[in-house]
This record gives C-alpha cells, sequence and structure tokens, in this order.
C-alpha cells in the first residue's frame, strides 16, 4: 500500500515514508535546532577559541546556560568547548534539588565516560 502524505510539508514526506524503526531512531537522535542568533553567537565563541586576541586571553569562561535539562544538553555544550554549566529551572523544579544535581552529573559523566 502506498501511503499519500500530500498533507505534510514536502520536506516531511521522505521522513514519514521511512520504516517504524528508522522513525524513531531519527525521533531519538541528537538534533540541534537552529537559531540565527544562537548561531552567531557560537560564532563569535568559536572564532574566539580558534583565535584568541592574545596568547591567553585574561579571564574568559564561557558559560553554557538556559535550556540545560539532560545529561545530552551537557555533552553537547561539552563539545563546544564549555566546561561551565549554569543549570536552573530544571533543577529547582525538583523536590530534592541535591539528589536531582548528583543524578544529572552522575549520567553525564557515565556519558562522557561511555562515549570517551
Amino acid at each position: 500500500m502506498t501511503e499519500d502524505f500530500g498533507h505534510l510539508f514536502a520536506s516531511s514526506r521522505p521522513i514519514a515514508a521511512l520504516s517504524s524503526d528508522e522513525r524513531l531512531r531519527r525521533i531519538r537522535s541528537d538534533r540541534w535546532i537552529n537559531y540565527p542568533r544562537a548561531q552567531l553567537a557560537l560564532s563569535m565563541l568559536e572564532d574566539l577559541i580558534a583565535f584568541p586576541q592574545r596568547a591567553r586571553m585574561p579571564n574568559l569562561l564561557i558559560v553554557g546556560e538556559s535550556g540545560i535539562f539532560t545529561p545530552v544538553d551537557l555533552a553537547r555544550l561539552a563539545r563546544s568547548g564549555m566546561s561551565t554549566f549554569l543549570v536552573g529551572e530544571s533543577l529547582m523544579r525538583q523536590a530534592d534539588v541535591a539528589a536531582a544535581t548528583r543524578a544529572l552529573l552522575d549520567r553525564a559523566t557515565a556519558r562522557t565516560a561511555a562515549t570517551g
């Protein structure tokens, strides 16, 4: 049976035609949703890291903040060169903030160790 995906955007039709396993794999994979201002900020940070104005830039601290909820978020930011993270809302909404913090860091550490 041939599916009719005429009601979908043209760019979505090939995805809808994939098998259930392939669609699930795609849904569960990491992906970056581009936001032009965020892309500009990342580009500027990458330039600063790759081509600093001095041999050692004074007091440059790159902090990943806003929208950090999972170890995957931490890993993505770490791959961008960040080593400091400001996690607020996702932890403050938990009944036990200390336990939630430990769990997030434990999962992030385990994920980093697994991916090397």
